[in-house]
């Protein structure tokens, strides 16, 4: 798979590399010796007139979680979208390798977001269409890229257990402008989630900044707070709730059931604005 990364030395969990380095990565063995090295015209060229699949990871991701992941998800794309997309593509950014690292990573999901935002850029001038999908605290990254972006580079932007406040994607919220740089927002969320629900409070503590918002919960367990803000003012952003399909925090990278959602919604089938899986 091409990837794109942030990290030093490609795969550095907690360090930020000085730029970018992109590589065409076997993701059965990630490995400087095995990985091949690919020039920033090459991996346009690559992309080039075709419709692009971007993935985001969340954090406590090393080498091989973000590689195992990914291979996951574009297998079951191969199996489900069937030539939905010309090219599955990853990023992948410093997002530590201590679940107690989460306040830090954070941080460096915020920092990933304006570095992710240049190839969002570069890939949406030369491809057909741009999706980009997201999970966990991945979606700050993404979210905070596409802020910092104008008009409508992204086609679909899905966001799968997104580790961001409920309330982030309302009118006025920190990420609200952001979802306006894509064509759909599809948010998919379940309270099968324990650990998202367990973890974003227990980093949100850890943040004194944001202890007046502990009660608050991830949009990727609970959905959007305020239904009626998203019915009334993003009518381009669609609600799953993921219960049929019992979706855990690590379930979202082949659930057939979701999966076969993704596949009717990329062929064109616009489920209800709030949805039920």
């Amino acid at each position: 798979m091409l990837m794109i990364s942030s990290r030093e030395r490609f795969w550095d969990p907690i360090q930020f590399s000085r730029t970018d380095e992109i590589r065409d990565v076997l993701l059965e063995n990630p490995s400087a010796g095995v990985d091949t090295p690919v020039s920033e015209a090459e991996y346009l060229d690559a992309v080039r007139g075709r419709k692009v699949l971007l993935l985001v990871h969340g954090y406590n991701n090393t080498e091989d979680d973000v590689s195992l992941a990914y291979a996951r998800i574009a297998a079951a794309a191969k199996h489900h979208f069937k030539t939905r997309y010309g090219v599955i593509t990853g990023y992948t950014w410093p997002g530590g390798s201590l679940r107690i690292g989460y306040p830090i990573a954070r941080a460096r999901a915020n920092a990933a977001g304006p570095r992710l935002a240049v190839w969002i850029r570069k890939v949406a001038r030369v491809a057909a269409s741009l999706d980009i999908m997201c999970h966990s605290l991945g979606a700050r990254t993404a979210l905070k890229a596409l802020g910092a972006l104008r008009g409508t580079p992204v086609r679909n932007l899905l966001l799968f257990a997104a580790a961001i406040d409920n309330e982030s994607i309302e009118k006025g919220e920190e990420f609200y402008d952001a979802t306006k740089r894509a064509g759909t927002v599809l948010v998919v969320h379940s309270r099968d989630d324990k650990a998202l629900a367990v973890w974003f409070r227990v980093g949100d503590a850890l943040l004194p900044w944001q202890w007046f918002d502990l009660f608050d919960l991830p949009l990727g367990y609970s959905g959007p707070e305020d239904p009626a803000d998203i019915i009334n003012h993003s009518p381009h952003v669609k609600v799953v709730n993921g219960k049929g399909a019992e979706l855990g925090h690590h379930d979202y990278k082949d659930n057939p059931v979701l999966f076969a959602f993704l596949a009717e919604f990329l062929a064109g089938k616009t489920p209800e604005q709030f949805y039920t899986l």
